[in-house]
């Protein structure tokens, strides 16, 4: 991400990236699978999931519409295919 002009910040856990969160306004972009905790605590936050699991086994399981509540990116990717989908929800 940093090659595609990006600042990043990188959390080793869970409980590491919530507390980025709450410190770091600055934030705008979060790219993890935290999405429903992440989007209660910071409700305008844009978020891109990716995950290697079909939307479905994302639903299902964890309750989660890819695609329908947040933006889907499915593993693996091409950084192409992150760029495009990075450049459309910092559009949104």
């Amino acid at each position: 991400m940093r090659n595609l002009g990006y600042e990043v910040l990188t959390a080793l856990d869970g409980r590491s990236a919530l507390s980025a969160l709450r410190r770091d306004p600055e934030i705008d972009v979060l790219f993890t699978e935290l999405a429903r905790t992440a989007a209660r605590l910071r409700p305008h936050l844009r978020i891109l999931l990716a995950s290697g699991y079909p939307k479905s086994a994302l639903s299902s399981e964890h309750g989660i519409r890819a695609d329908g509540d947040f933006p889907f990116l499915s593993k693996p990717y091409r950084r192409s295919e992150l760029a495009k989908k990075l450049r459309k929800i910092a559009a949104d």
